[in-house]
């Protein structure tokens, strides 16, 4: 489900060129830049950290817009009754009530 080590590593080099970076150069880029085999252990568990980070992040953001989904429905429902609840003391037509008559005309009573 998650995207390998190698994968991250490709990407953030891929984002962190020259080409595209500013002209001042950065030092975490420089760590960027290297094969991810020529990854210090400690550049490889701070990766590990913030792609968990990043996924813990991409889950809660999740939960969040789901649940934002779900109490929009809850009120859009509410909102519908409630309105349903008013209409129904209306009366159609001002009480009146449409027939047919012998000659086939409508006429309101």
């Amino acid at each position: 489900m998650y995207p390998s080590l190698t994968s991250i590593s490709i990407l953030l080099i891929e984002r962190n060129s020259p080409s595209t970076s500013s002209s001042q150069p950065h030092a975490h880029n420089n760590a960027a830049q290297k094969a991810p085999e020529t990854l210090t252990k400690r550049q490889r568990q701070n990766l590990q950290k913030r792609e968990k980070e990043k996924a813990a992040k991409a889950d809660a953001e999740a939960e969040r817009v789901a649940a934002l989904g779900k109490h929009k429905r809850e009120a859009e429902k509410a909102r519908m009754v409630e309105q349903a609840g008013k209409a129904s003391g209306k009366t159609a037509s001002g009480g009146m009530k449409a027939t047919v008559d012998e000659r086939g005309k409508l006429v309101w009573e």
